[in-house]
């Protein structure tokens, strides 16, 4: 990431949102993260709301279309949807495991965010180049 790029960085993307809802007459810092400026007051978004739309989505473009019913769609798809899209871009997979906060299997989250790391950037490990 460049400095001062501030699309890929999760704090500034974070402030971003917090000076967003912070700008919405009415709020204070207790206001939620959900909040929205919706019909000329604060509303929020649910999960069950971004589920709902998720679920009409996969309905109106179908299963033949898509091979998944609507029922086995959820909020997690957003996430892990954004991944594949960030691979299909060609983006490296240590990038996305470590944008995405991913951790898996046996590995600690940090353990194995150190090892893709080094893995990525072997000169800086002391390795060949």
């Amino acid at each position: 990431m460049a400095p001062g790029d501030s699309l890929l960085c999760r704090v500034r993307q974070w402030a971003a949102v917090i000076k967003q809802i912070r700008s919405y007459s009415g709020t204070t810092n207790k206001t939620q993260v959900s909040a929205v400026w919706r019909h000329g007051w604060i509303d929020h978004i649910t999960s069950k709301m971004m589920t709902n739309a998720l679920e009409a989505g996969v309905a109106a473009v179908g299963y033949e279309k898509l091979g998944i019913k609507k029922g086995e769609i959820g909020t997690h798809s957003i996430r892990s949807g954004a991944a594949m899209a960030t691979y299909l871009g060609e983006c490296p997979v240590y990038t996305i495991i470590m944008i995405g906060r991913w951790s898996g299997g046996t590995e600690d989250g940090a353990r194995r965010r150190e090892k893709v790391f080094w893995v990525a950037n072997p000169v800086q490990a002391g390795g060949e180049r």
